[in-house]
């Protein structure tokens, strides 16, 4: 007999399917709700995956630093579109981004240009020579400080985007993504991976990927500068342009438990 056992809840009147995945080997539960059966799937990163520096380790599933600055990259292969979510529940020293598949966290001194991130401290942002499509070094201090919530806890959600291979950033689930240059600066062709700088202070909650269906409505991609506020980019888009694919809501609200914990 296998050891993964699936049960499965249906409840009639209004159609949602509530799957809970246990796997026995590892004592590892995975829950994923949908509201039908075409809703985009949610994964919540399986905590086996990260690998760390020096200074990392897993807390309850989650990375967390435990001396000063540690680096972690998680083994999924993200897809353009992909959209990866976490939630910071304490602190704010953290870089979140994405990273090729050459970059090394033990030898993150060495493989650093493999990394594109934004700092939620002060919103600078980076992509390094190494990601970047033109080889070239982007760094842009403190662009996207004015759009980092100043309330604990907040969401945030990184996606590449498919035209054009642009790092992009979303707060609270605004519907308004950042783009990580103000001159739309794009990485290479993936494979990508989810990218962490976490000093002592931060807990982020779970991380999760979901894939989002195509929607004929247009969302909002945000080219502003760094002195704006959450509020304004939410209202005007904030230089926003059209015709770029809106993602559904995030079903992982629904799926995600609360446990949380939160310098390139």
């Amino acid at each position: 007999m296998p050891n993964l056992h699936v049960v499965h809840f249906l409840a009639a009147a209004a159609r949602e399917a509530l799957h809970i995945v246990v796997d026995v080997s590892d004592h590892r539960s995975v829950f994923t709700m949908s509201m039908s059966s075409s809703s985009p799937p949610v994964d919540v990163l399986a905590p086996e995956g990260w690998a760390h520096s020096e200074g990392g380790e897993m807390v309850e599933g989650k990375p967390r630093s435990c001396v000063g600055h540690a680096f972690f990259r998680h083994s999924r292969e993200l897809q353009a579109h992909d959209v990866l979510r976490t939630q910071v529940v304490e602190g704010g020293g953290a870089w979140v981004g994405f990273a090729t598949e050459s970059y090394d966290v033990e030898k993150h001194g060495e493989t650093i240009k493999s990394t594109a991130g934004v700092s939620l401290s002060t919103g600078t942002t980076v992509i390094d020579s190494d990601i970047s499509s033109d080889g070239e070094f982007h760094y842009h201090p403190d662009h996207l400080k004015g759009y980092i919530p100043k309330t604990l806890p907040y969401d945030v959600a990184l996606r590449i985007n498919k035209d054009g291979n642009v790092p992009q950033i979303q707060f609270n689930d605004d519907s308004v993504w950042h783009d990580f240059a103000p001159d739309r600066a794009a990485v290479k062709a993936g494979p990508w991976f989810p990218f962490l700088q976490l000093d002592g202070n931060t807990r982020l909650g779970d991380h999760c990927v979901h894939r989002p269906k195509p929607t004929k409505s247009a969302g909002k991609t945000s080219k502003a500068p760094a002195a704006a506020s959450s509020a304004a980019a939410a209202s005007d888009g904030a230089g926003a342009a059209t015709g770029d694919e809106e993602s559904d809501p995030p079903p992982q609200k629904k799926a995600r438990h609360d446990e949380g914990g939160g310098s390139h």
